[in-house]
C-alpha cells in the first residue's frame, strides 16, 4: 500500500480502490507541479499531445483575459486536430465579456461549453489517459501555493471523467454572445420541468431523479434565469409553451 499513502488525502481512497483491482500501480503515476508557469507549460505538452478528446471543468469563476488569450491558440490546434472539446464554467462567467467573447469564438469552431450554477471540480482530462488537477493538500511555508497533480493512473483518470460527465449533465449549453434563454436545456432540467408541471414538489422530484434536493433547487434557480421566470407559476408556462406536442 506504500503508494497509496504517498496520494494526497482527497485521492486516496481512490487510489485504493483501483489498487485493490490492479496490485502493479505503476510508480510515478501523479506528477505534482508548481507555479503557473510551470503548470501552462507542462499543460501545453499534454494539450498538444491529445488525439481524441479535451474536458476540461473551470469552477473558478472568469478567466483572467490575458490566460483566455494563451489558451485559445492552444485550444484551436487541437480543434483542428479533430480532438473534440468540451469546457465546463460557472454560470457566472455569462456576463464576463472575455469569457464570453472566448466562448463565442471557441464553440463556433466547434467546441461545446456549458455553464453550472453549483460547485464542481476543476479538472482537464486528456483522451481519458491523464488528467490535471488541483493538489489541495496544505502546502507549506515559502512554497508556491499553486500546485497541480497529474494523474497517469487509469482509474483515477476515468474517476475524474466520470465526475465531469455528471456535471455536464447537470448544465446548461453556452455559446458565448447567444441569449441565454436560446440556450439548450439539459436532460436533467427537462425532467426536472416535466415533474413540476406535473405538480410534484421538489424534495419528490429530488428521489425521483436520484440527486439532492440542493441540485433541484440550484436547476430550478437556472431555469428561472434562462426563462425570465420569478415564480414556479410562471416557469410552468413558459415550458408549456416551449416544449413541443
Amino acid at each position: 500500500m506504500a503508494q497509496v499513502t504517498e496520494l494526497p488525502e482527497h485521492l486516496r481512497p481512490l487510489a485504493a480502490v483501483y489498487q485493490g483491482a490492479a496490485a502493479n500501480l505503476v510508480r510515478g503515476a501523479v506528477e505534482y507541479v508548481s507555479g503557473i508557469e510551470k503548470i501552462n507549460a507542462r499543460l501545453s505538452e499534454i494539450i498538444a499531445g491529445a488525439t481524441e478528446e479535451l474536458l476540461t471543468a473551470q469552477p473558478g469563476g472568469p478567466r483572467p483575459a490575458d490566460m483566455l488569450a494563451l489558451a485559445l491558440p492552444r485550444d484551436r490546434a487541437a480543434l483542428q486536430r479533430s480532438v473534440t472539446m468540451r469546457t465546463l464554467y460557472r454560470t457566472s462567467v455569462r456576463s464576463d465579456g472575455p469569457t464570453a467573447q472566448w466562448a463565442a469564438q471557441i464553440t463556433g469552431e466547434g467546441a461545446e461549453v456549458r455553464t453550472l450554477d453549483e460547485a464542481f471540480m476543476r479538472a482537464i482530462i486528456v483522451d481519458r489517459r491523464i488528467a490535471v488537477v488541483t493538489d489541495l493538500t496544505e502546502h507549506t511555508p515559502g512554497t508556491d501555493p499553486v500546485r497541480a497533480l497529474i494523474l497517469h493512473d487509469p482509474g483515477v483518470v476515468h474517476y475524474t471523467a466520470a465526475m465531469f460527465e455528471r456535471d455536464w449533465t447537470r448544465a446548461s449549453a453556452w455559446r458565448g454572445h447567444e441569449a441565454p434563454a436560446e440556450a439548450d436545456l439539459t436532460e436533467l432540467q427537462t425532467s426536472v420541468l416535466r415533474l413540476l408541471v406535473s405538480g410534484r414538489g421538489q424534495s419528490s422530484i429530488a428521489t425521483d431523479l436520484e440527486v439532492s434536493s440542493r441540485t433541484v433547487h440550484a436547476q430550478i434557480a437556472e431555469l428561472k434565469r434562462i426563462s425570465g421566470a420569478n415564480s414556479l407559476a410562471q416557469l410552468g408556462y413558459w415550458w408549456a409553451r416551449r416544449e413541443p406536442e
